[in-house]
């Protein structure tokens, strides 16, 4: 709560369902998964206790569904009709198109937040490794990777692109997507194409850097060191 800076009294409590005997309700807020976006906050529009933090995942399109519960071994299936809110005169064939986009954009996130996890992993063993490692005959090759993990972790420079800084980039542009039931902009449209591009190129490099390891595993490992370990 110290962390917030919001009233802990508009926070939405975790919801699991219980798996103790006896009648539960648990309500679908009709949304997909939450995109791994690392910058994160609540609304001014709170709801008491029941404030979530944004962004949320994508709105499901209107159409059937089917709900699974699986307990003690068996599971059940009953059928779920989602309805448009008959306020909202949007085509069906718009929404669909927006939560196709919106869903690419979330896919493109979470590239972005698993390459930004696993580099920041890899650069924490560099990190750790012993002075003899880092100062001595390895520490060229060492600062080298570690200078190119750092860069594309978080270049601290608005004109170059960094993993977080395209976590951020891409986590607004969704958020543009998702604001209203309408069809995305043109310029929605081309920042995200963008931005993809731009997170395509910065994959490449990560690509890059873990080539870059085998080489130094080598090394190390003539050294009596331990070999890095990349997350695949």
């Amino acid at each position: 709560p110290k962390e917030l800076a919001v009233p802990f009294y508009w926070v939405r409590q975790p919801r699991v369902l219980p798996a103790r005997p006896g009648m539960h309700r648990f309500v679908w807020d009709l949304r997909y998964p939450t995109p791994p976006a690392l910058e994160r906050d609540y609304p001014i529009s709170a709801i008491y206790r029941d404030t979530p933090r944004e962004p949320l995942g994508p709105f499901a399109l209107p159409g059937t569904y089917q709900v699974r519960l699986t307990a003690g071994g068996k599971t059940y299936t009953q059928p779920l009709t989602v309805k448009m809110d008959p306020r909202v005169k949007t085509p069906h064939e718009v929404l669909a198109g927006q939560l196709t986009l919106a869903r690419q954009l979330v896919a493109a996130i979470e590239r972005d937040a698993d390459a930004l996890k696993k580099a920041q992993a890899l650069r924490a063993q560099l990190q750790a490794l012993p002075a003899s490692a880092r100062e001595g005959a390895l520490g060229p090759s060492v600062q080298a990777l570690d200078g190119r993990l750092a860069a594309l972790i978080d270049a601290g420079e608005r004109s170059k692109d960094s993993l977080i800084q395209m976590n951020g980039a891409l986590a607004r542009v969704y958020e543009a997507v998702e604001g209203a039931d309408q069809p995305p902009t043109t310029q929605v449209k081309r920042a995200a194409a963008d931005f993809e591009r731009r997170l395509a190129v910065l994959l490449g490099q990560w690509k890059v850097a873990t080539a870059g390891v085998v080489a130094l595993d080598g090394q190390l490992q003539s050294a009596g060191l331990p070999a890095l370990k990349v997350e695949r």
